[in-house]
């Protein structure tokens, strides 16, 4: 059980690791991306209501606001390790929670640099990463639908990593990769959703779009929410956008995790009738001696 988060821990890591040092060896440094506070409708000052915070911390609440992907990483991750202790979840189920709880704990801190040091690689790196997690669902959904492959999973993942050079062929050609990766993970996930349905699904799939939707719509017009109230100069639309971001990473758990527990019940409905139909052996003896 350890091993099987550390294993996921060692592949996320790595994972992150590979796209830092290509960032680091300036082969993104012609991105373009929105680097500085013009682009921010929170106000660029270490106070926030009532509270001061340390000089460096320009944006509090989009500051703070990241240590939500960390505490819904890490509730996520405790609940499964539990569930596998207790034997309800099998190794392999639990291997795909880990993954995505633990990309959820490391972009905490990827988001957290970008605020803070509003420097291009940053920002290029929390836009890259923001990808797997898009690719990890579909994954998911298709493992639920048609079993595990190692080999598809690697090449998604792969894909989805080299599609981030996008922003090289087009303007918008991040927020066309990501709206790729939103169709391509909704599109299994639709399909699983609907072929073990569950209770409260619907609930979890509409609070997953609505969260998908603050997360880019509310985000494209964070400025202009700042302008329509002062309200939004502390809790700006950039912030609310991160809040639906991470409670989208904990409804799509909560989704595919109903979906999976409603596999199981099939299956195992399945299994039941298949048994009690099948004729045993002794009534099938006492039938031939009738004939006799």
């Amino acid at each position: 059980m350890k091993l099987n988060i550390l294993w996921a821990f060692l592949q996320v890591s790595f994972g992150l690791a590979i796209i830092m040092l290509i960032i680091r060896q300036g082969f993104f440094d012609g991105a373009k991306v929105e680097v500085g506070y013009k682009y921010y409708a929170e106000e660029p000052d270490s106070k926030l209501g009532g509270f001061v915070f340390p000089d460096w911390i320009k944006m509090p609440a989009n500051t703070i606001v990241n240590a939500g992907y960390c505490l819904v990483g890490m509730y996520w991750m405790l609940k499964i390790f539990m569930r596998e202790q207790q034997g309800s979840v099998s190794s392999q189920e639990a291997y795909m929670y880990y993954v995505f709880a633990w990309m959820a704990i490391f972009y905490g801190p990827v988001q957290f640099t970008r605020i803070i040091t509003q420097a291009p690689r940053s920002a290029v790196l929390d836009q890259w990463v923001t990808l797997p997690f898009f690719a990890w669902v579909a994954v998911w959904a298709k493992t639920l639908l048609v079993g595990w492959s190692m080999q598809w999973a690697m090449a998604l993942m792969i894909s989805s990593s080299l599609s981030y050079n996008m922003i090289f062929l087009h303007e918008q050609g991040f927020e066309i990769a990501l709206l790729l990766h939103a169709i391509n993970g909704l599109m299994p996930l639709w399909t699983a959703f609907n072929r073990y349905p569950a209770k409260d699904n619907l609930f979890n799939l509409i609070c997953l779009v609505v969260c998908f939707l603050d997360f880019t719509v509310v985000k494209l017009y964070d400025l202009e929410l700042g302008k329509f109230h002062p309200f939004f100069t502390g809790f700006s639309g950039h912030f609310w956008s991160k809040v639906g971001d991470f409670l989208m990473i904990h409804f799509a758990c909560r989704l595919l995790f109903n979906i999976s527990e409603a596999k199981k019940l099939q299956e195992e409905s399945a299994t039941v009738t298949r048994l009690t139909s099948k004729p045993s052996k002794s009534s099938k003896g006492s039938k031939k001696l009738k004939i006799k």
